[in-house]
Parts: C-alpha cells; structure tokens; sequence
C-alpha cells in the first residue's frame, strides 16, 4: 500500500488513503554476449500509471521475522532495447549493477513502468533454502521516494522515542511488561529498529490489514514500526537467553479491529 511524507511541518509519514494495484510475474532473464552470460530470475512489478516512474517499490517477506527487505525504483522501458543493454553489460562486466543503476528497465517489453528484483532477496536468506516463496508471502508496498522517506521515518517522533526507551531499557512488551532489552543487545537494536522501518514501509501484511489494508489508512507508519521492531527485540532477546531458535513475529501491537 502507499505511503505518505506529510509536509515538513509535521514531519508524519503515514499510509496513504488508497491502494495501488501492480501486475507481479516472477520471470527468467537472461543476457548472452561474448564473455558474458548473466541469468537471473526476477520479481518484476508493473503498472500503466506513468504518474508513478521514480517511486519505489518496497519489498518483504513474511513473516517480518525473516528479516529480508529489498527496494527497487519504478522504471520506463529503454529505449535503446535490450542489444545496447547487452553490448554495454559485456564491457562493464557487471550487469546487475547496470540494471540497478540503470534509468529505463532494458527487459521492458511493453509500455508502462517496472520495478524488478534479481535473485529475488528471500531465496537468498538461511530461512528460506529450499523453498519457493508463494506470492502471499511478499509484502510490498510504495513510497515517492525510498532513501528520502525511510530517513523521515527513522527521524519522526514515534521512532526516535522507540530508540531512546531501547537505550534506556524501559522499553516494554505488552505480552510481558517485565521483560527488559538485555544491555548485550542494545549496540545491536539500531540495526534491527532500521530493519524495521524498510520493513513498515513495504506495509502491514493481511492478518493486519484485514486482507485490504482498510484499518491502516491514514495511520502513522511508526505504529508499524513499533509492532515489527519490538517482535526482532523479542526474538533477540529469546534467542540470547535460550540459544537460537526460530520465532515467528508475535509482538506488540494488538491487530487492529
């Protein structure tokens, strides 16, 4: 679901008040040159709406416990084609980079805009060796600008208080208010809290959303950030007292009605 930068004024960053459908296919593509030959499968994400070219694509697995995020820009089809594309991936000898960096989207067919992801970042995690993600497991959500509003985001209010109760220990779990950040763990939570705001950013998953996203509407996206992060600090700490372990996210926000 879409994401909003309120004004500077205020500071928000809040889900915006509708949805936008995108097409997903999960496609080989492949580029063969002389003394080159790159094959990756792709998440490529479309849509026809050219207001949207620029904004970023916000991408997770669930459960958030996974910890596997990736962002991608929306982008036009090349008009060079995909021959230019080859010829210069061929020299540079880094065609992922290419395409990272890229303006246009070389394997663009048609008109439109596509966000694509190369080897798709879930395959690539420990939890996930051996399977194949179901469409239902991306959570994906859009934003004008990734670097821009994720900064927002770490900078507003309500994520800046969860730093400074980790630091301070008072954070508190609603399943178990006597449970305290373990002082170990702390130097490490500025990296999970970061995670967790990309991982807002790609938006609430159904059993959240009530399948439509419908109660996050115009909700402060620290409300997410809060309920993701204190799950990671959860698991954290389980995983420090009693040895590592899997956990699915199950703190701290009740869902909402």
């Amino acid at each position: 679901m879409p994401i909003r930068l309120n004004g500077s004024s205020s500071g928000r960053v809040v889900f915006a008040d509708h949805e936008v459908s995108l097409e997903l296919s999960v496609v080989p593509r492949c580029l063969d040159a002389e003394l080159l030959h790159w094959s990756r499968y792709r998440i490529e994400f479309r849509t026809s709406d050219a207001a949207l070219r620029g904004h970023s694509v916000v991408l997770t697995w669930h459960p958030y416990a996974i910890g596997v995020t990736a962002q991608a820009s929306l982008k036009s089809e090349s008009k060079k084609g995909i021959d230019a594309f080859v010829q210069r991936a061929a020299r540079s000898g880094d065609a992922s980079g290419l395409l990272a960096d890229s303006s246009a989207d070389p394997f663009a067919g048609s008109p439109g805009l596509t966000a694509a992801f190369a080897e798709p970042p879930g395959l690539l995690a420990p939890e996930m060796r051996g399977r194949v993600p179901r469409p239902d497991a991306f959570v994906i959500g859009m934003c004008e600008d990734y670097q821009v509003t994720w900064a927002a985001l770490m900078e507003s209010p309500k994520v800046r208080l969860l730093w400074e109760r980790t630091q301070d220990r008072t954070l508190r779990f609603a399943k178990d208010p006597n449970v305290r950040v373990h002082e170990s763990l702390i130097e490490d939570c500025y990296g999970l809290l970061a995670l967790a705001a990309t991982q807002a950013l790609a938006g609430p998953v159904d059993a959240l959303a009530g399948g439509a996203g419908g109660p996050w509407f115009g909700r402060d996206v620290g409300d997410l950030v809060e309920w993701i992060y204190k799950g990671h600090v959860n698991n954290a700490n389980r995983r420090l007292l009693r040895g590592p372990r899997s956990f699915e996210l199950n703190e701290d926000l009740d869902a909402p009605s």
